[in-house]
């Protein structure tokens, strides 16, 4: 395939839930040719319509790639947990309305997508982006509830460690056990 065809097949395959440039896609295509994952027998051919294929290498790389886990990182940057620990740190009590406004608002995000997976036209891959979004969207209500209790009960979300915290890199080596 060339460029836009891969494009277009990730986004398919994808629910179409992340949008690709074109530009990087044919950035990564000439990093991967550098590497030897993939060759174009047409050379020749406008980089637009070149067309690649995997090489046993390459093939190699990506059945790796599918088989072995993520490693252990740091979580990534979160808007909402981020609004949520700043609100509970400038003013606790009055925080209990921001938790429960985004709570709100991840609920109706969940409707929304519970409402995409019953149109006709939800096919498998969408169908997998949708619940993999709501299982997300579950987990940070769940997280929301917690925090709500957690203030309700004048638990200090930002206060001096207790027995049971647990420091960022005490998680981190945890995980990579």
């Amino acid at each position: 395939m060339y460029g836009q065809q891969l494009k277009s097949e990730f986004e398919s395959r994808t629910g179409s839930f992340w949008p690709l440039n074109v530009g990087q896609v044919y950035t990564s295509l000439d990093r991967l040719e550098r590497d030897g994952f993939v060759e174009s027998p047409g050379a020749d051919v406008d980089a637009k319509t070149r067309p690649y294929v995997i090489t046993a290498a390459g093939q190699v790389e990506l059945d790796f790639w599918l088989k072995d886990a993520a490693p252990p990182k740091a979580p990534p940057r979160d808007d909402l947990v981020m609004k949520v620990m700043i609100a509970v740190s400038i003013d606790p009590e009055g925080s209990v309305e921001i938790v429960q406004s985004q709570r709100r608002q991840l609920i109706e995000r969940m409707r929304t997508l519970t409402h995409v997976k019953a149109t006709p036209a939800a096919d498998t891959p969408l169908l997998l982006m949708c619940d993999a979004e709501l299982f997300r969207l579950e987990a940070s209500i769940r997280w929301l509830d917690t925090v709500d209790a957690r203030v309700r009960a004048g638990v200090s979300l930002l206060g001096a460690p207790d027995e049971t915290s647990v420091a960022p890199e005490e998680i981190a080596v945890e995980e990579q056990r």
